[in-house]
């Protein structure tokens, strides 16, 4: 594998490590998004939506790409990302607001597990911290945040749907209450399932 190497700060950043790490945990943190948000699991389109965040957080390591580390880049990058992932067929601002509190909350979860375990963790543009403190900051902030909070970005209002029920050439229709607590998924797809 081709790795190259480039000095940041005086520290050698290797460029390949830093993609895979950033794509990694971008991944990670689209999937936590739509698991708060209550939406289909598109991973194809999270992984694709990962790339795209793990190659602008190496073009920031040139120089010559520098004024790309504004803060309306980076909220502008942060909605592209969440377009690519969810597509635009969804009322976006939930998941965008619901993706840039994950990132906050990762990037805070590391920042105090690093500090907890007597780390420098640099200067903001690249992490210097083990594997074992991200995966242990992105599951505790995981667990956090699909199981605790989860029931907030829920909608609260009871909705009536038509439903039109096709088996055996028989048709059934009624009356359903949507059902916004029901987690089951097909586990291929990642579509909700109507539990009837």
């Amino acid at each position: 594998l081709f790795s190259f190497s480039y000095t940041v700060n005086m520290k050698n950043v290797y460029v390949d490590e830093m993609f895979l790490l950033n794509l990694v945990v971008n991944y990670f943190i689209m999937l936590a998004t739509a698991k708060l948000c209550a939406l289909p699991l598109k991973r194809i389109r999270f992984a694709i939506s990962a790339a795209v965040g793990a190659l602008y957080s190496v073009t920031l390591l040139f120089e010559t790409f520098g004024f790309l580390a504004s803060p309306v880049i980076k909220l502008a990058l942060g909605f592209l990302m969440t377009i690519i992932a969810f597509g635009v067929e969804i009322k976006l601002l939930k998941p965008f607001f619901s993706f840039l509190a994950v990132s906050a909350a990762f990037g805070g979860a590391v920042y105090a597990a690093s500090i907890l375990a007597g780390r420098n963790i640099g200067d903001g543009l690249y992490i210097n911290t083990s594997m074992r403190v991200l995966v242990l900051s992105f599951a505790l902030c995981y667990f956090v945040l699909t199981f605790v909070f989860k029931r907030f970005g829920r909608s609260c209002t009871r909705e009536l749907r038509s439903v039109k029920l096709l088996m055996c050439g028989n048709t059934v229709e009624f009356k359903a209450l949507r059902d916004t607590g029901n987690e089951l998924y097909d586990p291929l797809s990642g579509l909700p399932v109507m539990v009837l």
